[in-house]
This record gives structure tokens, C-alpha cells and sequence, in this order.
């Protein structure tokens, strides 16, 4: 289990288990308001950080920014483990060619003389969802 996992595990059992001494559990109570003002306080702090070029500062405000969207994803009783299956299905095995257009043959199987040679993204997201 990640150490991304764990902490997810922690802020759901916060979430459930409400405590007047936890941090956790007082941005629940106190709404998807104030959760997502930390979230955006955290984004513009790593962005400040990065201009600066502070690298220490880049780690710190990085750590704030994971962990406040934890708690906003868990508000929305999503995890993290729904984030990376997101991402893994994004990175399929069907890529850009360099025109920023999308083969066909990639994303069906099917050979390009069946369809037009390339397609846009969407059409090929259209295509894969009827073949598979």
C-alpha cells in the first residue's frame, strides 16, 4: 500500500469519525467551501514556490496541495486510487501521431482502409468505445 493510500485511509476515517481535534475533521465540518479555498490557497503557494524556484518550498507546498485534495476528494467520497484509474485509462494504448491526430488502427484494431487514415481524438475515443 502507498503511503498515498495510507493517508487517504486516515482522512476517510476522519471523514467518518468526526473529532473536534482534528484539522481533518474540522475542514469537513466546515464545508466544501473552505476545503476547496485550501485547495486553491495550496495551488498558488507551489506556483510561487516554483518561480521562486525554491525547491524545499516546492516539496512543502506540493505535500499541502496532495493532502488538501485528498480531503476534497474524499468530501466527494472519491479516492485516490479512482484518480489513478483515471489516469491509467487515459494512457491506454492509443497515442498522438505528430500531427496531433489519432490512428484509427491504434485505438480499434481495425486497419485504417475500413475508416479515414487519422481521426481527432474524440472520434477515435468514439470508435475504441464501439469496438470494445
Amino acid at each position: 500500500m502507498s503511503f498515498l493510500t495510507q493517508l487517504s485511509q486516515i482522512i476517510k476515517d476522519r471523514f467518518e469519525n468526526r473529532s473536534d481535534q482534528s484539522y481533518t475533521s474540522q475542514l469537513f465540518e466546515s464545508g466544501v467551501d473552505r476545503i476547496c479555498r485550501k485547495v486553491g490557497e495550496e495551488s498558488a503557494e507551489v506556483i510561487i514556490a516554483a518561480k521562486n524556484n525554491d525547491l524545499n518550498e516546492i516539496k512543502n507546498e506540493s505535500a499541502d496541495l496532495l493532502f488538501h485534495l485528498l480531503v476534497l476528494l474524499q468530501h466527494h467520497e472519491l479516492s485516490i486510487d479512482d484518480i489513478i484509474s483515471t489516469l491509467e485509462e487515459r494512457h491506454r494504448p492509443w497515442h498522438a501521431t505528430p500531427g496531433g491526430v489519432w490512428s484509427v488502427e491504434i485505438v480499434t484494431g481495425v486497419s485504417p482502409t475500413s475508416y479515414s487514415s487519422v481521426c481527432t481524438k474524440f472520434q477515435a475515443m468514439a470508435i475504441r468505445s464501439h469496438f470494445m
